[in-house]
């Protein structure tokens, strides 16, 4: 069977569900009763859907395996006595109920948090039909506490709350939501119902618990889903639908962030607490990008992604209704498309909520969590730039702009034809009048990024503390040293990968495991970017006593070449190769002397570092048999870490093009204050990052296959090896498991791929750009280096999560780094006597010969865009491209609007923007004021001498 029965969908139908919803929860169910989860279900033949397994794959695999699977008949509608018995107590507590369709969460009515309170004949009447029941909360003036699991429901009844509702799911054996509960509260007098907000995804006491109020609602008792049958929504024992006695007013803790609260349930102590408005101030720079988002279509947006599907359009304002196929309700958000309310998301769903980490966004912040890239890298394909615009530069003294006589319409030029002036970037650094130091030229929102860099990775180290159990270990560690948790895990990843013997490895791109070869290495290179005598070195030497890396066949070196770490792990000196290290760890608490061997002429360890992260053969070949340093495909376990003042990493950074940054790694290495330190610091962890280490498949006492009797150590307690080390040479691999989701975007990562295979300046592009094709490869291999904490080879969704989340701050740490190193690139310029304009007197008539040339540039474009505004024939063209990308810049009255300016410039022509307007001002050619228009000329303008010159042209 492929197809939904007609009962089960006249069932669903009944209650709005339909197509592609209809089949999620047909599924969902069939899996959860026949005990299979996604990793169970392989896909069918031919099977591209990408993202949403089938109903067909399901069946067949149940078939497969001979299960018989019962699922449960759903509950038939309650009597009008007994729809009563459930309706009566709720209107006693003031609930305003609504209606919802059969089966489901899907209200009725579209506009149901205005619509009017059913009576309670009405109520009965519509219960005892078959439909549900919900209770709108912001009017009911009710809080509901959503206890998602048993476990939440005992953190909410240690904090003094009484279950309300047992829900359906939390009924049935299968669920994952079993054990749940709902608490009803009353909103306090003075607080208004409706203006209150939901928080979603509250962790309590190993659960969570989903804080609903306001414009929400909760599904009533009586009523049934197709999601759980065999159950309904019942009065929990002892609540106040039970006990009018039990109904209380909720306690101020929960809105209030300073109030005591109960220590079980610190969490939730200002959950509901009101948020300040922020004013929106004027960004031209934000509605540029905001602009030049919305343009793109939906459809281009979400490119097919098969997790979202179109259910019908809001009735309110005509866009379109989409469901996610892992949430409950059909009608899971809009896509609003231009409408009054704009052309973001907004969302409904919890579990997209939960998921996303946000209720509404724009079609960017959207697309890039679909597609699992960062939003720069999703722009930059759509050839939107995130970036601020460059920090205006002065006019140069003697400069002085004359415009061109315009040409009568239609006339043509005969003669010389002068070309448009070339647009040159402004330089890196200016000249300083005394000549003392480089002022390099950064924005002010770069600069702002790095100061901001340690709250940012803050607040993220807060969530991934909770999300693996090794996780959990690490925070302690570092809570217990004082250091920053992001460059712990950073620093630890590579050394519990260089603990993994070389033959395990990930599945080719494909998802094939037929040969070692196609596999991918997780070997592991990492970046603790920190300032001097900031807490790097105490930080590797924390990751160092938490992960010892030691054994038969491991091995550390500081740093070298490419040949001395090949010739580490072979002697080639002898007859036959010698293998003397499967593992070679490279760790150095400064990146200088790596920088300068990635810069020095003929080194190979620029591309020897790239060939080992994916694990091809790597090393050199010479005609001097012993000056061989070969390393086959995956025979040698091969992991980096190093230390970086940020500024220092420029030379790696300069290897973007050719993709070697992307391919680390980056953490903020640092020491946490002693006015913020943990009350554990100063105390002995007592907990191991690695556990469970013996349920690994390659684990043996020595680290090197099973089977090998590791030599005997001498009189002197010194262990040596005959003939060199058995090796993994030939070993049969030991292929890492990846969920079938993760599968799924490597298959979109090769779409990428091909993009960029087929299009060679996209691709350099990019890579200039610093922009990852290594992201998925990485967050892999980071999701495996955390598994292996707690025991485990195969990549868990909560790996990947965090891994994600990681992935998230490396890019964070890595952006404040690149940063960091043109600014020191620019010293050092300054510091050679290289930069432009800074000794040479040429170099200086040069850099004035092209800030002439960019800002006579920049002059002529805002006249131009000047007499687009005021509809000159000859800028007809011009008018045409600002109205479609640009259509701000128009003020009223012919004018252009300067504070939109820079989205209609080149980006060279960006930085000479403020210089350029304030030029044409004092020669009297434009006006004053943020909206510019022409103003005709009272005299001639004078000549002026060249630059550079002393005396007057003749």
């Amino acid at each position: 069977m492929t197809q939904i029965s007609a009962a089960d969908a006249a069932v669903l139908a009944a209650g709005g569900i339909v197509g592609r919803a209809a089949v999620d929860i047909t599924v969902r169910v069939l899996m959860r009763h026949a005990g299979l989860t996604a990793a169970d279900v392989p896909p069918a033949a031919g099977y591209t859907d990408g993202r949403v397994i089938t109903l067909a794959e399901v069946q067949a695999e149940i078939e497969r395996r001979g299960l018989v699977v019962q699922v449960p008949t759903p509950l038939a509608a309650p009597t009008a006595g007994e729809a009563a018995a459930y309706v009566v107590p709720m209107l006693r507590l003031g609930a305003h109920l609504m209606r919802l369709h059969a089966g489901s969460k899907r209200p009725v009515e579209s506009d149901w948090s205005n619509a009017a309170a059913l009576t309670g004949a009405q109520a009965v009447e519509w219960l005892a039909s078959g439909g549900n029941l919900g209770v709108n909360l912001g009017r009911s003036r009710f809080i509901v506490l959503d206890a998602e699991q048993a476990a939440a429901t005992g953190g909410l009844m240690a904090a003094g709350f009484s279950p309300t509702v047992i829900t359906a799911k939390s009924q049935d054996p299968t669920s994952p939501k079993r054990g749940g509960s709902h608490a009803w509260l009353a909103v306090p007098a003075g607080d208004v119902g409706d203006q209150l907000r939901s928080v979603l995804q509250v962790p309590l006491a190993g659960g969570e618990v989903d804080a609903l109020a306001g414009v929400r609602f909760a599904v009533a008792p009586g009523s049934r889903l197709y999601e759980a049958p065999g159950y309904r929504y019942e009065f929990a024992g002892g609540g106040a639908l039970v006990d009018p006695a039990r109904w209380f007013i909720a306690p101020d803790w929960l809105f209030e962030r300073d109030a005591q609260a109960p220590t079980t349930a610190a969490s939730l102590r200002g959950v509901l607490a009101p948020r300040p408005r922020r004013d929106r101030l004027p960004d031209p720079n934000a509605d540029r990008i905001t602009g030049a988002v919305d343009e793109v279509a939906w459809d281009e947006w979400l490119d097919g992604d098969p997790r979202i599907s179109m259910i019908g359009v809001d009735s309110s304002c005509g866009c379109d209704v989409f469901h996610w196929s892992a949430s409950d309700t059909p009608r899971s958000g809009i896509l609003h498309d231009g409408c009054a309310i704009g052309s973001g998301v907004h969302v409904f769903s919890g579990t997209l909520i939960a998921g996303w980490g946000r209720e509404h966004g724009s079609r960017l912040q959207f697309a890039a969590w679909l597609r699992g890239v960062p939003e720069v890298e999703l722009a930059a394909q759509f050839g939107i730039e995130l970036r601020q615009p460059l920090t205006a530069v002065p006019v140069p003294a003697g400069f002085a702009y004359q415009e061109e006589p315009a040409a009568p319409a239609g006339a043509v030029t005969v003669g010389t034809v002068t070309a448009a002036p070339a647009e040159v970037p402004p330089t890196d650094a200016a000249l300083d009048p005394a000549g003392s130091s480089a002022n390099v030229t950064v924005t002010d929102a770069e600069l702002e990024q790095v100061r901001r860099l340690r709250a940012e990775i803050g607040q993220r180290e807060r969530r991934l503390a909770t999300m693996t159990p090794g996780l959990a270990r690490a925070d302690r560690w570092a809570r217990c040293t004082g250091v920053y948790l992001h460059g712990l895990v950073t620093a630890l990843i590579p050394r519990s990968i260089a603990l993994v013997p070389p033959n395990v490895v990930l599945p080719s791109r494909q998802g094939l495991t037929i040969s070692k070869v196609m596999g991918t290495s997780v070997n592991a290179f990492a970046i603790l970017a920190g300032p001097s005598a900031a807490g790097k070195t105490v930080t590797m030497g924390t990751a160092h006593a938490a992960i010892p890396v030691k054994g038969i066949g491991m091995i550390t070196v500081a740093d070298g070449t490419a040949e001395g770490i090949c010739r580490a792990a072979r002697n080639t000196e002898r007859r036959t190769v010698e293998i003397t290290a499967t593992t070679v760890l490279v760790e150095a608490d400064e990146f200088d002397t790596v920088a300068e061997e990635m810069g020095r002429t003929g080194s190979k360890l620029d591309g020897f570092t790239r060939k080992v992260w994916v694990g091809v053969e790597a090393g050199s070949t010479a005609s001097d048999k012993k000056k061989n340093a070969p390393l086959p495909a995956h025979s040698t376990r091969v992991c980096m870490i190093y230390g970086a003042q940020p500024g220092a990493v420029a030379p790696l950074v300069a290897q973007a093009g050719r993709g070697t940054p992307q391919r680390f790694d980056f953490g903020l290495a640092g020491v946490v204050h002693s006015r913020d330190r943990d009350p554990l610091y100063g105390t002995v962890p007592g907990v191991a990052i690695l556990e469970n280490q013996a349920r690994l498949p390659w684990w043996t006492p020595t680290g090197l296959p099973p089977g090998y009797k590791p030599p005997e150590p001498d009189e002197d307690g010194v262990t040596t090896t005959e003939s060199g080390l058995p090796g993994y040479d030939d070993a049969e691999p030991i292929w890492v498991g990846v969920p079938p989701i993760v599968q799924e975007i490597i298959d979109a990562e090769g779409d990428r791929a091909a993009e960029r295979a087929a299009d060679w300046e996209r691709a350099r592009l990019e890579d200039e750009a610093g922009i990852s094709g290594h992201n998925v490869m990485l967050q892999e291999k980071l999701a495996f280096g955390l598994a292996t904490w707690d025991g485990e080879w195969n990549i868990a969704m909560e790996h990947w999560d965090a891994a994600g989340l990681l992935l998230e701050m490396r890019q964070l740490v890595y952006d404040a780094s690149v940063i960091e190193a043109k600014i020191e690139r620019g010293k050092v310029k300054h510091g050679e006597g290289h930069d432009r304009g800074v000794v040479q007197s040429a170099a200086r008539a040069a850099e004035a010969e092209t800030t002439d040339r960019v800002l006579r540039s920049t002059c002529d474009r805002i006249l131009n865009l000047i007499d687009a505004a005021r509809e000159e024939p000859t800028a007809a063209k011009v008018r045409k491209a600002v109205l479609k990308g640009n259509p701000r810049l128009f003020g009223a009255a012919g004018t252009v609007n300067t504070a939109y300016l820079a989205a209609s410039l080149s980006a060279p022509q960006r930085g000479y923007a403020g210089a350029a307007l304030g030029h044409l001002r004092s020669q009297g050619l434009i006006t004053d004021g943020t909206e510019v228009q022409r103003r005709a000329a009272t005299a001639p303008l004078s000549v002026v001498p060249p630059i550079g010159s002393s005396t007057p042209a003749a």
